[in-house]
């Protein structure tokens, strides 16, 4: 894509940010957003979205009745690398589908690194088993709240549970306007693994103590 040409750059900032999903397995899926965008002047503007690692798809303004957003590779001018952004011709709300890749387990804990664009305001939401506990590095917890058992869903987390056994909690946050965020989801220390049994060896040392009498 190509920027208007003979036109000065505009500036466009995300003002207010809702992030939701769900997690299946290894990945946050069937996410929904909804950006709140500002236009600070007249011309058009490039919101530039290079390091963000959510997976968007059917990003549309909702002001204009679903119609797909500019969302692409724009020329970075002369002797810079193309940039990856969203082309903002006004103000309004945008909304898109998203997913996450897969996160790397360590130590049967799920570690996602959440590269999001800065916004004055940020929520996030995610559904989780509630074998299931979540900490946001720069994220203000507000509430969790239990869900009905969904059995379309399947059952997530460290040891299997019967499908009608399965619950779900929501958990909300404040998030922090840093665009990096930790987010790790580990399981409650009852719905850990057990450990390997280990061997360990120890010394034992007794002493034997008995009365005797010497003789004249």
């Amino acid at each position: 894509m190509d920027r208007e040409a003979n036109q000065p750059a505009g500036t466009a900032r995300i003002v207010h940010a809702e992030y939701q999903a769900r997690l299946d397995g290894r990945q946050l899926v069937d996410g929904r957003a909804l950006w709140k965008i500002e236009l600070m002047d007249q011309y058009p503007a490039l919101l530039p979205l290079d390091g963000t690692s959510l997976v968007m798809s059917a990003v549309r303004w909702r002001e204009d009745a679903g119609q797909p957003a500019r969302l692409g590779w724009w020329a970075g001018g002369a002797g810079r690398p193309p940039i990856r952004g969203l082309q903002v011709k006004r103000s309004g709300e945008l909304e898109f589908a998203w997913h996450t890749l897969k996160a790397d387990p360590s130590s049967g804990d799920l570690d996602f690194a959440l590269t999001l664009p800065s916004a004055a305001t940020s929520l996030l939401t995610l559904d989780l088993p509630d074998t299931m506990v979540p900490t946001l590095d720069d994220g203000i917890a507000l509430e969790s709240q239990e869900r009905p058992a969904d059995k379309s869903i399947p059952a997530i987390g460290v040891r299997e549970l019967p499908e009608s056994a399965i619950k779900w909690r929501r958990w909300n946050w404040v998030v922090g306007p840093s665009s990096m965020h930790h987010l790790q989801i580990a399981a409650e220390a009852g719905n850990r693994p057990a450990n390997s049994p280990t061997a360990t060896i120890r010394k034992d040392v007794r002493y034997h103590v008995t009365n005797s009498r010497t003789r004249d």
